[in-house]
């Protein structure tokens, strides 16, 4: 069992970025991680993606940490957070109904998204969006759409994935992007379908 002085060694070569010291909290965590997410009920890809997002988050965080939980209650507040994240981006996340309303054609307008009208129409929401999102330029402003929108990222992690310094530097990407993605579907909706 490790004492504290090797705790407090372990934490001083993690802040330093030591491979070492995160390949051993790695190697020490990640399976009760995992092992956490898939008593959750999340599936065995989730899992890994929790457990892999949660050391992540981390090593962005570590520099931050103050150890008065220790490493173990703090992981596994971090994989607990990104559980809950998931639920909420899954009872969240965006429906073809929802997304009916960013499209349409010039016949017919943009309907509301309940409206239960023209079911065609509906099942082409997702390549509609998923080729707006293609065609918006710069490309960090689709990506932003995507972390934030459709992923349940926050502002902050959006800002660190993307390299873009600050929460609010990020809030302005997924504005623009959001922007530019409303102009290019009512283009699209304009033009009408390429056959």
């Amino acid at each position: 069992m490790a004492g504290v002085g090797d705790h407090d060694e372990l934490l001083a070569a993690l802040k330093r970025f030591d491979p070492y010291a995160w390949e051993r909290l790695v190697g020490d965590h990640y399976s009760r991680m995992r092992r956490v997410a898939l008593s959750r009920r999340f599936s065995e890809v989730d899992a890994d993606e929790i457990a892999s997002e949660t050391f992540a988050i981390a090593a962005r965080r570590i520099r931050s940490y103050v150890p008065d939980k220790g490493l173990d209650r703090w992981l596994g507040a971090i994989a607990w957070n990104q559980m809950l994240k998931r639920w909420a981006a899954a009872k969240a996340a965006p429906t073809i109904e929802d997304i009916d309303g960013l499209v349409g054609t010039k016949d017919e307008p943009r309907a509301a998204p309940t409206s239960g009208v023209n079911e065609g129409r509906r099942a082409n929401a997702w390549p509609n969006l998923e080729l707006g999102l293609s065609r918006i330029r710069p490309r960090k402003y689709a990506d932003a759409v995507v972390m934030h929108d459709i992923n349940g990222m926050g502002y902050p992690e959006v800002a660190a994935a993307l390299h873009l310094g600050t929460a609010e530097a990020a809030r302005v990407y997924v504005f623009r992007g959001r922007k530019a993605l409303k102009a290019l579907l009512e283009k699209q909706a304009e033009e009408g379908p390429k056959c």
